[in-house]
């Protein structure tokens, strides 16, 4: 019995001796587990340690060397830091003065009261401020220097929302501003520049021009009129010239319109052909318009531009193409091929292909086709004339009209330009008659003043008017003799030079319409504006200072007759049928 006893017992310390060693065995396994959690516990707080240390003094040191002024505040506005930037430019404060020094008293002085109103809205407000502050300072920290800024101040928080302060970020843009004012200086001396070369090289191709219309008006043999028509041919190339310079400073400053309006394109194309099948027949080659669909009677678009750019082309072309043919291919793209930018509900896309069998493109070269001033194959076109600007200003109009502009070419084969433009289709009533080219008409009766301070020009102006309209004029050659006549007589428009020396247009149109005042006979009558001047805003610059319209020089029938039609008295006015 007492066996029994002793064997269950041994049994029962046994299986208490296994169940011990198991946990003994399970609690050596945890406490290796803690210990080596615990050592790479340990480990990564090292890293950490040595990372935050190593972003410490990285931070450091681009706060120490940045050269911008950073200032931190704290939720009560004192100061907290300051890079060495601020000590650099406030030269008359130290280290031990700046120390929790309040906003106000730091920054008033040096700042405007918007500023400190802003820091102050930060610093009185217990809750998150969302708002950031960006101004625009001129401040002189030195006492010796007003230097520009631009200045954003952001409120700072902790992660509960709650204001913890603000930093303020200053950086220097007074370099950045002096070279901005002088390229605004350089491109006003650019706009200057070009206003003079417009106006001085138009004066005397209006002259030329001019002159050469009146001898087409005289007895001509046949010798003489084909030199009257290489003079005509010359002048019409260099005025090509100078606008192509005028257009590419519109586009190169951003001031070149887009002016829409409802047009006639196949009659913009007939004129192309009336003008291109004389130009390149002259030159010996084959030329013909395709046309491969029914085009609308009337399309959305810019007119003037449209023809610019086919012709800009078939010129092109005609140039670089010494034996062959030129052919201008016009057909209707699905409206998928091409994306348009204008506004209009789904436009139709006109493709204008020029093909030429000229001298062609050597591939490495077309990268400069649409580049401004260049001319590719110089030694082998060095008999072509131009400004190496056609195909740039080209493109950009292109682009400018929503459309798009190809180029394939063989060299020595010859070469394709494709332009695709959007034109919204209409029908031909939906073009204003009063929108016409030209309307023939004249006005024997009306009562009309020249004023130009060169008597070639006011001589030409008179020849056009008496010669298309049968009206007679009388002339003044200053702006002083204009006010004088002004005063007797009653006209129904004057034509007033821009640029005459003394008292200018614009100052003799002030003075006129001043005289209203005292009962002036011409205070409320139109001028007309001559000017050689081409650039952009001068529309908006005339109509501001008085002026009812104006005519381009070199003048033309059609440029008088829009002048005209639209401010001579209706009952002076004799249409011709």
């Amino acid at each position: 019995m007492e066996n029994t006893d002793i064997n269950q017992q041994i049994k029962e310390l046994t299986k208490e001796l296994k169940k011990t060693k198991r946990e003994l065995a399970a609690a050596t396994e945890t406490i290796l587990r803690n210990r080596e959690t615990h050592e790479t516990r340990q480990l990564l707080l090292g890293i950490a340690e040595k990372e935050k240390t190593m972003l410490e003094h990285f931070m450091g040191l681009i706060l120490s060397n940045c050269p911008d002024i950073i200032l931190l505040f704290d939720a009560k506005g004192k100061l907290l830091y300051y890079t060495d930037a601020f000590l650099s430019v406030s030269n008359s404060l130290n280290a031990a003065y700046l120390r929790s020094i309040d906003f106000e008293k730091l920054l008033r002085g040096f700042v405007s009261e918007d500023m400190v109103d802003a820091l102050r809205n930060i610093f009185s407000c217990s809750e998150l401020v969302k708002k950031n502050f960006e101004l625009t300072e001129h401040i002189n920290f030195s006492g010796s220097e007003e230097r520009s800024y631009s200045v954003q101040i952001t409120a700072m928080t902790d992660n509960a929302g709650a204001a913890s302060g603000a930093m303020i970020f200053f950086y220097d843009t007074t370099e950045l501003l002096l070279a901005k004012q002088s390229a605004e200086r350089a491109n006003e001396a650019k706009s200057s520049f070009l206003a003079t070369i417009s106006h001085e090289i138009r004066t005397p191709m209006n002259a030329v021009l001019g002159q050469l219309t009146m001898i087409r008006d005289t007895e001509l043999t046949d010798r003489q009129y084909a030199l009257v028509s290489g003079i005509e041919k010359s002048s019409k190339n260099l005025l090509g010239l100078i606008n192509d310079i005028l257009d590419f400073s519109k586009i190169d400053a951003g001031k070149l319109d887009i002016v829409y309006d409802w047009f006639d394109l196949v009659a913009v194309i007939e004129h192309i052909r009336s003008i291109f099948t004389v130009l390149i027949g002259e030159k010996g080659l084959d030329f013909k318009i395709t046309i491969e669909d029914e085009m609308p009677p009337c399309v959305w678009g810019d007119e003037k531009r449209v023809n610019q750019v086919i012709t800009n082309l078939l010129s092109n072309a005609m140039k670089y193409t010494p034996e062959g043919s030129v052919e201008l291919v016009i057909s209707r793209q699905n409206n998928g091929e091409t994306k348009a930018l204008l506004s209009f509900t789904e436009p139709s896309i006109w493709s204008f292909a020029v093909k030429d069998t000229g001298i062609g493109i050597r591939t490495e070269e077309r990268d400069r086709l649409f580049k401004p001033f260049e001319q590719l194959d110089k030694i082998k076109n060095k008999k072509v004339t131009g400004t190496g600007l056609g195909l740039v200003i080209t493109k950009n109009l292109c682009e400018l009209m929503g459309g798009t502009i190809a180029v394939e070419s063989v060299y020595g084969s010859g070469s394709k330009f494709t332009i695709a433009l959007p034109f919204k289709e209409g029908e031909l009533s939906n073009i204003k008659t009063d929108q016409e080219v030209s309307q023939s008409f004249t006005a024997p009766d009306a009562k009309v003043l020249i004023v130009d301070d060169i008597e070639i020009n006011i001589e030409i102006a008179q020849f056009l008017l008496e010669s298309s309209f049968e009206i007679k004029s009388d002339k003044a050659t200053s702006g002083m003799e204009a006010l004088s006549l002004c005063e007797k007589v009653k006209y129904d428009i004057i034509f007033m030079d821009h640029m005459m020396p003394g008292m200018d247009g614009i100052e003799t149109v002030h003075k006129l319409r001043k005289s209203q005042d005292s009962g002036g006979l011409n205070a409320s009558t139109p001028v007309i504006a001559l000017t050689a001047n081409a650039i952009s805003g001068v529309a908006e610059m005339f109509y501001q200072n008085g002026f009812n319209g104006f005519v381009s020089k070199p003048m033309d029938e059609s440029g008088l007759s829009k002048a005209l039609l639209p401010l001579l008295p209706p009952g002076k006015i004799i249409m011709k049928s």
